[in-house]
């Protein structure tokens, strides 16, 4: 029984740990900039893999990381048969 509390501490204890309030935000509203040239898709210089720049939204981007090694994007990777 004296497990199962340590565990519900633990637990409890790893949930609050990634609720952090500050009191000083790291940026404003005022500190956010567009940058269109960040738009679009990245490609490392000797490998596959690519990052994928869209906007959405007035100040915000939404990034798509693509590993090749995992097949194409929208696709299952494929088993070794």
């Amino acid at each position: 029984m004296n497990i199962m509390k340590n565990l519900i501490a633990f637990g409890i204890t790893i949930l609050f740990m990634s609720c952090v309030r500050s009191l000083h935000p790291l940026f404003d509203n005022e500190d956010l900039v567009h940058e269109p040239a960040l738009v679009g898709t990245w490609a490392e210089k000797d490998s596959k893999n690519t990052w994928t720049f869209q906007k959405s939204g007035d100040m915000a981007y939404s990034l798509v990381y693509y590993e090749q090694e995992h097949g194409s994007p929208g696709k299952e990777p494929k088993g070794d048969s």
